[in-house]
């Protein structure tokens, strides 16, 4: 009985060994998609001259600080507050954020103010609005 058991643990192993492998190499793709859009996201601030960020690490810390320069592996932070530079590794990285408001937003509060002063110069509009003032027939 004892051999079975082991025996049929033993072949479990075996079967599902290269499995985990397969998982482990589907987690390192998304981790390398990951890379590739937060170094191009820093790219493209440094280009834009928008190098406010605010960078959340994988272990959760948070940095706040300019983007000074970039490279294939990391970029340099300079901290806002100490004013010291932090060199920080693309794969350590889990999301930038700029300052400021997202586009999203700014559409929502435009959106927001048209639609109010519509509302209220239709609404004063029909309160001064009287199609009988001078009578039906002219």
């Amino acid at each position: 009985m004892k051999r079975k058991l082991s025996t049929l643990l033993l072949t479990l192993v075996l079967t599902y060994l290269p499995f985990a492998r397969l998982v482990k190499a589907q987690t390192s793709v998304s981790e390398l998609k990951q890379m590739a859009r937060v170094r191009s996201d820093i790219r493209k601030r440094l280009s834009d001259k928008n190098t406010h960020v605010r960078v959340k690490l994988r272990n959760g810390q948070e940095l706040h600080g300019l983007v000074d320069q970039a490279d294939d592996r990391g970029f340099h932070l300079v901290d806002g507050r100490t004013g010291d530079r932090i060199e920080v590794a693309y794969s350590d990285v889990v999301a930038v954020k700029g300052r400021g408001l997202s586009t999203a937003t700014k559409i929502g509060i435009i959106t927001a103010v048209t639609v109010g002063l519509v509302v209220t110069i239709g609404a004063l509009s029909m309160r001064n609005f009287d199609p009988f003032k001078h009578g039906v027939l002219r």
